[in-house]
């Protein structure tokens, strides 16, 4: 009796576990995004109820983690269908008036809240969480012919960074981590190549610029 009992139990938890509510972000059109912009949020999720909802909500964080303000916000509701790794996606706008992530005081930054909801918001089923840098208008735009011709290589990259078709004018080579950090400075780069040996594994943004214009290359480290 005991053991059929254990069977039972264990077959119900297995059940349970097959159809666990789930959401990711698998992919954004674009991080770093430029203010008074809009970017798409590409996202899987896994739910039984195709009356659930998505909600997204670019959020200002205080250094502690903490809210401090909603910048914006896209909704997917309801979600139109049931299964495992589901995809659907939204668009969200960045208002003009919103503060570059460079220009952040006290350790505050940006991020994603993407949340998949019960229906008739019952509550919380799941959620994922990226950090979102943004950048000044205009910032990302590419005015140069010549940055066209960039190629960097290859992506994902473990100890060396190669670049290739930036020309003899370019300035200014910099190299952020996704909260906007600095990893990486050379005002005269000269190498056809940068050391990501020591880079912690992530995603960065290579920034090129020649004049006004900036070339922006977003690259994984593993």
């Amino acid at each position: 009796m005991k053991k059929t009992l254990l069977v039972l139990t264990l077959s119900i938890l297995t059940f349970t576990g097959a159809f666990a509510q789930a959401i990711t972000v698998t992919s954004l059109s674009s991080n770093p995004v430029e203010v008074n912009s809009n970017f798409t949020v590409n996202i899987d999720y896994t739910t039984t109820n195709a009356n659930d909802i998505i909600y997204i909500g670019l959020e200002l964080k205080n250094s502690d983690g903490n809210w401090a303000a909603t910048i914006a916000e896209a909704f997917v509701n309801p979600v139109g269908a049931s299964g495992t790794d589901v995809s659907t996606s939204a668009i969200v706008n960045v208002p003009s008036a919103t503060t570059p992530s460079a220009d952040l005081a006290g350790g505050q930054y940006y991020e994603l809240k993407v949340e998949l909801n019960a229906e008739a918001w019952a509550g919380w089923l799941a959620g994922d969480y990226p950090a979102m840098t943004l950048s000044a208008e205009g910032t990302l735009s590419i005015e140069n012919n010549e940055l066209n011709k960039l190629r960097v290589y290859p992506n994902p990259v473990s100890d060396r960074l190669s670049i290739s078709g930036i020309g003899n004018k370019v300035s200014d080579i910099r190299i952020k981590d996704l909260l906007g950090k600095s990893v990486y400075s050379d005002i005269n780069f000269h190498s056809e190549y940068i050391d990501t040996s020591n880079f912690l594994n992530g995603i960065y943004v290579l920034s090129i610029k020649d004049g006004s214009s900036v070339r922006n290359v977003k690259f994984i480290k593993k």
